[in-house]
This record gives C-alpha cells, structure tokens and sequence, in this order.
C-alpha cells in the first residue's frame, strides 16, 4: 500500500485520546438527517424540499445541525483550525453570496 505525501502528518495530528466526531450523539444525528435528506431529495425531489415552514425548510434545519455538530467537535475535541487556500476561497465566496443576498431580504418574492 502507497501512502501519499503529507498523508501521515495529518494522522499525527489527530486527537491521541482515540476520540473522534463521529462518536459524538451530535455529529451521528447530522450524518443520519443529512443522509435522509440527500435520499428525500433524490426520490421526492421538490416537493420533499418544501417540507417545513417558510423560511425554514427540511434543508435549512439539517444545515443547522450540521452547524451544531461542527462546532461541538471542534469545541469538544479542540481540533485546530488549518487555513488552506481552498477555506479562503470558498469564505471569499461565502461573503460575496452574503453581499449579494442582504439587500433583498426584505423583499417579497
């Protein structure tokens, strides 16, 4: 088996206590909605993607938990935060879409 360049620094870096995010209740309840949400989303298409309450639909509550669950394991876990290229691409496009989306929320569809 090969192992790839940089592949066993990231493996020293994990937690030594053998905890891992997947072992949080937290984190397993967003992989279990998420995975329902994908197989909704598949099979049901829009009407599954309207289920809910405006503003808050079935894909906003599992964004949520996702939200919930990544900040317990980095809370929990104290994982570092690593900064590549790719994190500061999408922040950039993350705030473009947050500029672009606040001058219309207060108006109606």
């Amino acid at each position: 088996m090969t192992s790839l360049p940089g592949r066993s620094a990231q493996l020293s870096d994990a937690p030594r206590s053998g905890r891992r995010p997947v072992n949080h209740r937290v984190v397993r309840a967003f992989l279990v909605a998420l995975a329902a949400l994908l197989v909704g989303y598949m099979f049901l298409g829009r009407g599954f993607a309207h289920l809910g309450r405006p503003p808050i639909y079935v894909g906003e509550f599992v964004l949520l938990v996702g939200l919930v669950a990544t900040t317990v394991a980095f809370v929990r876990l104290r994982l570092p935060l690593r900064f590549s290229p790719v994190v500061w691409l999408l922040l950039g496009f993350m705030v473009l879409g947050l500029a672009r989306t606040v001058p219309y929320l207060g108006q109606a569809p």
